[in-house]
């Protein structure tokens, strides 16, 4: 772990996706696609933790897995998932309103190649939910 650097903060946890396109994490089909991040972080949505989930980024109001209990971490009314298909070299990126793998599901709300015209999209589905807690 790099010194003077808290993984478990909120700064930790957009740094952690912030690594640069040398690091070989950032060689996985399924990493962030870096104008995603710049996007997200560059917004308010940097008021949440980021978690990346396979090809989502999903958000929460605290760590989602530890050390906080479950009850007291929440998800963001939505989140961002996205494509990368062969005969394409852009990501596609699809907003999603509701929480992935709970009922109701999901819809998405917008499809478009432009990384902050998606982030603008999840930032309103965001402030449009009476029950957003912007990470508190």
């Amino acid at each position: 772990m790099a010194q003077g650097v808290d993984w478990w903060s909120l700064e930790g946890s957009w740094n952690k996706l912030s690594r640069s396109d040398n690091d070989p994490a950032r060689k996985s089909r399924f990493a962030l696609p870096m104008e995603l991040v710049r996007a997200a972080r560059a917004s308010a949505l940097s008021a949440w933790h980021p978690v990346p989930s396979h090809n989502y980024l999903r958000l929460y109001d605290g760590l989602a897995f530890c050390p906080e209990p479950p009850e007291v971490v929440h998800e963001a009314p939505g989140g961002i998932k996205y494509f990368v298909y062969d005969d394409d070299p852009r990501p596609l990126y699809e907003v999603f309103s509701g929480v992935l793998f709970a009922t109701p599901d999901p819809v998405v709300v917008l499809a478009t190649y432009d990384a902050q015209e998606a982030v603008a999209a999840l930032v309103r589905i965001v402030e449009d939910n009476p029950a957003h807690r912007w990470g508190t």
